[in-house]
Formats: C-alpha cells, sequence, structure tokens
C-alpha cells in the first residue's frame, strides 16, 4: 500500500524535529548551569540570559512572516537549521581556546532566538500542508508529545553529561542535534504552492499591519494571543529564578536539578497524551480554561524552605508541568486553520509576537525583581517571592478565556471562520495524540 506524500513527509519531519527537541532541552538545562557554575554569572547576569533566549521573539518576529511569504518554508527552515548548529558549536570553540564569556553566551542565545522564530512560522505554516483537515490537530499533538517527551530525556541527559564532563558537553549535543533537524527538512517532497508575488504598494509595513489586525480583531486568536501573553510574562519570570533558586538558596546538586525537571517532564508528557481525551470530556473552552492552573502551582514555592527541598520542589514542578503541553497541543490548531491561507504567515508571526513578546520583558523583570529582593530579604526569602510574583501574574492568563468566543467552544476549530461570527459551526472534536 502507498503512503501518503504528505504523511509521509510529516514523519520524517517529525524525526528531525524530535532530535532537534531533545537537543534544546539539554541546552535549556546546559547553558545557564554553565554559566552559573562555569563562568560564574550573577543574578543580573542570568536574568539577562534568560532574557537573550527570548529577546529577539519581538524584533524577529515582525520581520518572520514577511520572510515566509516571500520564500520557501522549507527554505526558511534549512537557513534556521544551519544557522543554529553554527552559533551552538561557537560556545564549545570558544571553551576550548580559553575565550568563552558570558557577553557571548548572551550573543549565541539571542541570535539564535531570531532563527528559532523563523524556524517554527515556517513550521506551522508547513504542516497544514501534510496534515490537511482532520490530521493537522493529529499532527500538532505528535509534535508536542515529542516536546515534552523530550522534557523527560533532556534534563537528565543535561545533568549527566554536566556532571560527568562539564556544562559544555551538553551545549555540544544541542548543536550536533540541529542536525537532525536539517536532514529531516533537506528529505521533505512536498511541494508548495507558488509565492505569491507582491504588489507595487503592498509595503512591509501595510502587510505587518493586516496580520496584527487581523488577530487583534477575531474573537478567537484574540483572547488565546492575550492570554498566552500573560502567561509567558509569569512563567518566564519563574523560569529566570528557578536555577538560582534551587542552587543556591535550597542548595541542590546539579544531578538533584535534572531530575526534579525529569520529573515534571514526565508530567508533562502525561499531559501531552491525554490533551485529546480531556478536551473531548471537558470541551476546547473549558479545557483552556484550567491550563491557566499552572500559575496558581508556583505560589507553593515557598514551601520548600521548610523542609525536604528537593522533594517538595519535585512535586510543585510535577504539579505545574502539564498544563503548558495541553494548552500548546490544542491551541495550535485553531491558530493554523483560523487565518485564510493567504494571511497565514504573518498571521502566525503575528501571535507568536505578542505572546512570545512578553518572554523577554518577563526575564529582565524576574532578574531585576530578584536582584532586589534579594538585596533587600537575603537569597532564601528573596527567590522564593520572585517565583511567587511570577505565579500571580501567570493566574491572569484565565481572563482573557472568560470571553463566551472561548469559554464556549466544545470542539477543536477545523475550519477558518470570519471575523466576528458566532461561536458553532462544523468542528471535530480534539484528537488523542
Amino acid at each position: 500500500m502507498t503512503t501518503d506524500p504528505g504523511i509521509r513527509d510529516f514523519r520524517v519531519l517529525w524525526c528531525g524535529e524530535s532530535v532537534s527537541l531533545l537537543g534544546d532541552r539539554v541546552a535549556t538545562f546546559a547553558v545557564p548551569t554553565l554559566a552559573i557554575l562555569t563562568l560564574h554569572a550573577s543574578t543580573g547576569e542570568v536574568g539577562l540570559l534568560t532574557m537573550a533566549t527570548y529577546v529577539a521573539y519581538p524584533v524577529a518576529g515582525l520581520g518572520a512572516g514577511l520572510l515566509v511569504d516571500r520564500y520557501t518554508r522549507r527554505r526558511m527552515m534549512l537557513l534556521a537549521g544551519v544557522a543554529r548548529l553554527g552559533l551552538y558549536l561557537s560556545i564549545p570553540l570558544a571553551q576550548h581556546h580559553g575565550m568563552l564569556t558570558i557577553e557571548q553566551l548572551l550573543l549565541v542565545v539571542a541570535v539564535s532566538g531570531c532563527f528559532t522564530m523563523v524556524y517554527d512560522v515556517a513550521l506551522q505554516g508547513y504542516l497544514p500542508l501534510l496534515l490537511p483537515g482532520a490530521r493537522l490537530p493529529r499532527g500538532n499533538a505528535a509534535v508536542e508529545f515529542s516536546r515534552t517527551t523530550s522534557q523527560v530525556v533532556g534534563p537528565a541527559l543535561g545533568g549527566a553529561l554536566a556532571g560527568a564532563f562539564g556544562a559544555v558537553a551538553a551545549v555540544t549535543l544541542n548543536a550536533l542535534s540541529f542536525a537532525g533537524s536539517i536532514a529531516g527538512v533537506s528529505a521533505l517532497r512536498t511541494r508548495e504552492p507558488a509565492v505569491r508575488p507582491r504588489a507595487s504598494r503592498d509595503t512591509a509595513s501595510a502587510r505587518l499591519r493586516e496580520g496584527f489586525a487581523f488577530v487583534l480583531a477575531h474573537d478567537v486568536l484574540r483572547p488565546l494571543t492575550l492570554s498566552a501573553a500573560a502567561r509567558n510574562l509569569g512563567i518566564t519570570m519563574t523560569k529566570t529564578a528557578i536555577y538560582l533558586y534551587a542552587y543556591r538558596a535550597l542548595g541542590l546538586s546539579v544531578g538533584a536539578m535534572g531530575l526534579i525537571l525529569a520529573v515534571g517532564a514526565v508530567t508533562a508528557v502525561l499531559g501531552a497524551s491525554t490533551a485529546g481525551l480531556v478536551t473531548r470530556r471537558l470541551g476546547y473552552g473549558r479545557t483552556l480554561l484550567c491550563t491557566a492552573g499552572e500559575g496558581f502551582v508556583w505560589l507553593l514555592v515557598p514551601l520548600a524552605l521548610l523542609g525536604h527541598p528537593a522533594l517538595v520542589l519535585g512535586v510543585i514542578v510535577a504539579a505545574a508541568a502539564p498544563w503548558l503541553p495541553i494548552w500548546n497541543s490544542q491551541v495550535a490548531t485553531a491558530r493554523q486553520v483560523l487565518a485564510p491561507p493567504e494571511l497565514q504567515s504573518r498571521v502566525l508571526a503575528s501571535i507568536r509576537t505578542i505572546a512570545w513578546g512578553t518572554l523577554p520583558l518577563g526575564s529582565l523583570l524576574g532578574g531585576g525583581l530578584a536582584a532586589v529582593l534579594v538585596a533587600a530579604l537575603g537569597e532564601r526569602a528573596g527567590l522564593a517571592l520572585t517565583i511567587v510574583a511570577g505565579g500571580l501574574i501567570a493566574t491572569c492568563a484565565l481572563r482573557p478565556l472568560l470571553t463566551p468566543a472561548v469559554r464556549d467552544l466544545r470542539d477543536v476549530p477545523l475550519a477558518p471562520r470570519p471575523v466576528g461570527q458566532p461561536v458553532g459551526g462544523p468542528q471535530i472534536a480534539g484528537a488523542r495524540p
């Protein structure tokens, strides 16, 4: 029996992306560990490093949609993969020659973030070509499952490599993992539609405004985007402080922190694998409302100061982890299909710019607040309160989702719906990964 070319291409792309995602999770653990334990980064520098991971998103997002509109998605994904491979390989090379600095880490993660934005917009626009209709939710769920599964292996692998060979070895693995993504994209055969020629009056600024206007006027995409922005602001504050809290306030080892993150990743996998079932039981809108519970869990972080810090922090991380994979797997399909094809890349880029634009702000706010509170209250109380503040901000993600256009949705949207059209119409319930 002949395999559908779209399914074949999706499997190849998915395999390569899974390898790359594993490397990303290793780097998420290894880069801050390298900065703190090898370069002896200060609290402010750790905040800047986390911010640099995301600072390019608001700026790169503005151009990513235009680039993907102008060139093929496959070409843009290849360019992004090669660029990120070279950037991360520069870290072990600099360390080998004794030239690695915190400034280089900041530059690498910032520029890599630009290419990550380009890759993400191109990937999200390519998947509907490979998996049209009811296949798309299952494809999104599969990608999210790989992402969360990498969170199980990544921290443990990163901790093992950092403990045995140093954090630089873990960063090297991340660099090489981009080869998997490059190989997967290179093997794609599905032809993309011809790039639409631009009219003489079709300026870049006009095209950008068109994407933002569509998102902000849409009664489903607007609240989803604003909710993601609030969540990202708060959760990034917690991520900025969590490593400092674990290493300096709680005195945990690198291996213990890697194990804690791996335990949380196991529950994240459970969330990703049950997202379709939860959506069918609760309905699409109510499932998204439940994901706001992540912010409330982080309010419990000070309990780790009272005793058994590794156990308490592990339970908190495990309880917070399932919600984001559920959100990601269900929201991705809505973002991909609710925009008309000619606007899709710009709409996706506009959503990324708004939703991810709060990530650098969260890092800066988290690092700044941690520095102030640590100076005033000491490391233990100051870092704990910084994480609590991030959790409080993340709970604000609930408010935009209470609008009837989202709250009353029963099923995952699978067809474009004009701006302002009432909730309803033909849809298909969330699919199991």
